[in-house]
């Protein structure tokens, strides 16, 4: 089964731990990040000044939250 694989166009905060994602052909998804929000890698992204920082980053357009 073959699947198409859209970019990430645009990122916006759209709640505490809410994305709206917007991809390449227009569609977007709302997406509620908070169930994995844990541990030491995405933990800190709980602090809401923390994930206001949300951006499209990486050379291949990469997660919509850059990590270090």
């Amino acid at each position: 089964m073959s699947h198409p694989i859209h970019r990430v166009h645009r990122v916006e905060v759209v709640g505490p731990h809410a994305l709206r994602v917007e991809f390449d052909d227009g569609t977007f998804q709302i997406i509620d990040l908070e169930p994995v929000l844990a541990g030491v890698l995405y933990g800190p992204l709980r602090d809401p000044a923390v994930f206001r920082q949300v951006r499209i980053g990486g050379a291949r357009g990469g997660a919509p939250i850059g990590a270090p």
